[in-house]
């Protein structure tokens, strides 16, 4: 798989219902911004057992609310279609976010897992940015890439980031049959 970046821009509120872009179909391969109809995900209160952070989404957890996906591209060519298919879970508790990516391949042997620095976007990245002000304008975002590296950076209007910003975040990485997983 080609260098890949998801980025999954969310409002988290306390009613825990998190926002993302509508989109209208054009055709099968392209998408258009709908700003009357976005997209809701219902983040689901942790309860039991929290995730043992190790890059394997068998933890009990991860079996209770939504899975959502259906992503559109910004990069190369905006609107399009993703060329493989990603999905990614939030979960929370009182002190916690919880967030799951499995981000499918149909060659998983084109994995890129490249190592680097941290805060160097090498090979394949997911990642989520939280728009917890509610400003539409400053965001605070975690990547990991295939390999595990993190990446935390803030985000502001719409596009300056900041990369000396260094939360205190825990990720790991695997690879499954037809995916690598990433759980943070």
């Amino acid at each position: 798989m080609k260098c890949s970046l998801v980025l999954i821009i969310v409002n988290f509120f306390v009613s825990t219902n998190i926002f993302a872009f509508g989109y209208i179909e054009k055709d099968d391969t392209t998408r258009t911004l709908s700003k009357r109809s976005p997209r809701i995900y219902n983040a689901v209160r942790l309860i039991g057992e929290k995730p043992i952070i190790d890059g394997i989404l068998n933890d009990q957890c991860w079996k209770t609310g939504e899975w959502t996906g259906d992503f559109t591209q910004w990069i190369p060519r905006k609107g399009a279609r993703p060329s493989q298919p990603t999905q990614f879970k939030i979960l929370y508790d009182d002190k916690n976010i919880y967030v799951a990516f499995r981000a499918f391949d149909s060659e998983p042997e084109k994995i890129i897992c490249k190592g680097g620095r941290r805060d160097e976007f090498n090979g394949d990245v997911l990642g989520v940015n939280f728009d917890s002000y509610h400003d539409h304008r400053t965001g605070f975002e975690f990547d990991v890439t295939a390999v595990g590296q993190k990446i935390d950076l803030i985000l502001t209007n719409p596009s300056i980031t900041d990369v000396n910003w260094n939360a205190v975040w825990y990720a790991k990485t695997g690879i499954e049959d037809s995916a690598w997983t990433v759980e943070f």
